[in-house]
C-alpha cells in the first residue's frame, strides 16, 4: 500500500526522524514543528526514539 501511494504521488516521500536532546533549542517543540510541516507537504514522517515522546 505504502508504495502504491508513493507511485500515485499522494506521499511525495518518506522520513524517518530520530533525535534526542539539544540544550540550545526545546526539542519537543523542534520535532512537533517539523513533523507537522512533514505532513503538511505529503511527506510520511515515521518519528522513534527520544523524538517520538513529545508525539
Amino acid at each position: 500500500m505504502l508504495a502504491q501511494v508513493l507511485k500515485e504521488g499522494k506521499l511525495v516521500g518518506v522520513v524517518n526522524l530520530v533525535r534526542c536532546s539539544n540544550t540550545r533549542v526545546v526539542y519537543e517543540k523542534a520535532v512537533a514543528d517539523v513533523a507537522a510541516k512533514m505532513i503538511e507537504n505529503n511527506i510520511l514522517a515515521l518519528i522513534n526514539c527520544c523524538a517520538s515522546f513529545p508525539l
